[in-house]
């Protein structure tokens, strides 16, 4: 019998059953005992252990397994209140005297062995309870506790359907409820802006093109921008002269003054560049066939392009303050612009109820402190810019670009309310959608308290989040939720959980129609996001159709044309509003273009009307070739023009004639002259 007790508490020892795990195993050891130390052991025991190990013998199922602490460990019960469930971490070393009275009174329990390590006087850790729960015992209770001294609080067996829309995991103690969220769904409405979307600024159907984009790229804009361009260049040309660095082949050697005719033609290749692609800037004035282009070479010389984009400046770098310096600002080099084109976004459109606001990227691969890396977008890195866009319609309501952590509060809270309350959206009933980068109980109380509304996606891990929502377990189709004043935390399972947050709604389904034509039942506040979380990335996607994409190794140069483009973008939207006919966003800047460099001091002025050259070139009259009749004939294109501008209905004035080079039907007199003389031949 003691042999069959030996061999029993070897099998233990030697770990053959299974084993406790802990997530420090280097603080336990595994003992292999010789014979001589379990007769040892089994002897130091008393009757009942000897008992109780012979009835565990004849039990195949109650195997035991431990692994040896490499403390000094005592019975649970023999502990004071702070060490009744100690973890296995660091703690402060204990006196000698307090050890050695622990060792004498060491006591072997029923359901375990226990053995001294021999490095408890090296480390001296604290005392440790290691323990295999039995079959029937609740987690956290010792075996032998009478069951007067259990805590029912520690109780796991609640059943699923205990707590209204929650389902608790019975293999782990609850989370403690938060008093604060309820399963009462009081919903208080907030108060909503009723007031129709309205276009501020003085424009309208008779505007065009150049009238829209002027809200946002002013003729001041161009005049400053003409003025940072010479001084920057005349005093990097008097620098390179006072070190005999100005070399007879450089741009800078020839140069002269920039005009605003020029700047113009300049900002006009430049939205000619986002339409017409090319791999390299020079391309764009190549007489290769395949890569040749009409317009640049008849607008500028490349060298004179070259001069101007290499002198581009906004502002006087002379007044640049360092880091660390009273004024220093990040984005210095673009501010004057950045700070205007701000303020005429918000000025020019007051928006509509449901605003958006999301995070786009200007893309930058160069240096610069404050490029981010966002793994979700097209282009990996680049420039932060955070913006406020009307649901709808995508039009930019406000903007920030991330500068650095260490200039003003970034944190999603403090970024949502500057936004906010820099657009004038805050308290007037605006409802805002973010996704979960932003939202958060805090948040969402801070924005109902200023009376606006909230709906977004939330992570779960977010601080504030009922914990008995978060731990819910839920079939798909099924919804879970919690209400906290205005707050609605919702917890939807679909193919995978989402967690939601809303001052908008109530925890009810909608139905939604898929593409098959099927009706699938989804939580109005989801329904209400899908539909309008897109309002930022609409204005992304029109900035990607014709983006400037030429290299370039100056951050805030990269950072100026997203910005031309962002007005740019918005001056598109305000065109197509007060218009009739729509266009497109590549039409908009095609057209653009042209317009920027229409001028009478030209030399070249494309238009859409015959070849590109109509008033500097020379022209030719011809009859029409005949086709079927003797004499063919074709409307007057002036006279047609002229027509439907006045009266708004096109003239039927044929004639025999046409241009041989423009390939327009023109009267011999005086429409000829007119066509090819007047920029306006229309009004005149």
């Amino acid at each position: 019998m003691r042999l069959t007790q030996m061999n029993k508490v070897r099998k233990y020892l030697q770990g053959r059953t299974g084993a406790i795990h802990y997530k420090q195993p280097r603080m336990y050891k595994k003992m292999k005992l010789t014979d001589e130390e379990i007769r040892n052991l089994l002897e130091s025991s008393d009757n009942e252990f000897s008992g109780e190990l012979s009835e565990s013998s004849s039990n195949e199922t109650e195997d035991v397994v431990m692994e040896i602490p490499d403390q000094v460990v005592s019975d649970s019960s023999e502990l004071d209140e702070s060490e009744q469930d100690i973890q296995p971490t660091r703690r402060r070393p204990r006196p000698k005297e307090q050890i050695h009275q622990l060792e004498k009174d060491m006591v072997v329990p029923s359901s375990m062995i226990w053995k001294r390590s021999p490095y408890v006087n090296q480390r001296r850790r604290s005392v440790a309870n290691v323990m295999r729960t039995p079959k029937g015992a609740k987690p956290g209770i010792k075996p032998d506790t009478p069951e007067d001294e259990i805590d029912d609080s520690l109780s796991s067996d609640e059943d699923e359907n205990d707590v209204e829309g929650v389902a608790s995991n019975p293999a782990a103690v609850p989370y403690p409820k938060d008093s604060e969220w309820t399963a009462v769904d009081t919903y208080r409405p907030l108060p909503v802006n009723t007031t129709p979307r309205q276009i501020l600024v003085d424009i309208d159907e008779s505007s065009s093109v150049l009238d829209c984009s002027k809200v946002f790229l002013t003729d001041s804009d161009v005049n400053e921008l003409k003025r940072q361009t010479n001084l920057y260049a005349s005093q990097t040309i008097q620098k390179k002269r006072r070190g005999n660095n100005l070399k007879p082949h450089s741009v800078l050697s020839s140069w002269k003054p920039v005009t605003i005719s020029e700047m113009r033609r300049f900002l006009g290749i430049i939205f000619h560049m986002c339409v017409s692609k090319k791999p390299k800037i020079a391309d764009h004035w190549s007489t290769n066939p395949v890569l040749s282009c009409n317009f640049c070479p008849h607008v500028m010389s490349r060298l004179r392009f070259t001069q101007i984009l290499s002198c581009l400046h906004l502002v006087d770098n002379s007044n640049q303050k360092k880091p660390g310096e009273d004024g220093f600002h990040p984005l210095y080099k673009v501010l004057p612009y950045y700070n205007n084109l701000k303020e005429r976004c918000i000025q020019a459109y007051r928006p509509s109820e449901k605003v958006t606001i999301d995070e786009g990227i200007c893309p930058f691969r160069g240096r610069v402190s404050f490029r981010v890396y966002m793994q979700n977008k097209p282009h990996k890195y680049g420039l932060k810019v955070y913006a406020v866009a009307e649901a709808s319609s995508g039009y930019v309501v406000n903007f920030e670009v991330y500068a650095g952590k260490h200039i003003v509060d970034n944190s999603s809270s403090a970024v949502i309310l500057r936004l906010l309350s820099d657009s004038s959206l805050l308290n007037k009933g605006h409802t805002v959608y973010l996704d979960r980068f932003y939202s958060s109980p805090e948040l969402f109380q801070q924005l109902a308290e200023k009376g606006t509304g909230a709906v977004g996606t939330v992570n779960k891990s977010r601080k504030g989040l009922p914990k008995d929502l978060v731990s819910a377990k839920l079939k798909k189709g099924e919804m879970s939720f919690r209400r906290k004043d205005n707050v609605l935390a919702m917890k939807w399972k679909d193919k995978r959980d989402v967690y939601t947050l809303s001052t908008r709604h109530q925890a009810t389904f909608g139905t939604h129609t898929k593409r098959n034509g099927s009706v699938v039942l989804k939580p109005l506040q989801v329904l209400d996001y899908n539909l309008n979380k897109i309002g930022v990335d609409i204005g992304d996607q029109r900035l990607q159709y014709n983006p400037f994409q030429h290299r370039t190794v100056k951050w805030w140069r990269k950072l100026y044309f997203h910005l031309l483009l962002m007005g740019v973008s918005n001056a598109f939207w305000l065109y197509n509003a007060v218009h009739r006919k729509k266009i497109t966003i590549t039409d908009f800047i095609t057209v653009l273009a042209v317009q920027l460099v229409e001028d009478d001091t030209l030399e070249f002025i494309p238009r859409n009307e015959g070849t590109v050259g109509r008033l500097t070139k020379r022209h030719f009259l011809q009859h029409i070739p005949a086709t079927t009749k003797k004499y063919a004939a074709r409307v007057c294109h002036v006279c047609s023009s002229r027509s439907k501008k006045q009266s708004g209905k096109a003239s039927r004035k044929e004639t025999r004639y046409e241009c041989e080079q423009c390939g327009v039907a023109l009267c011999l007199e005086p429409c000829f002259k007119i066509f090819h003389t007047k920029k306006q031949y229309d009004s005149v």
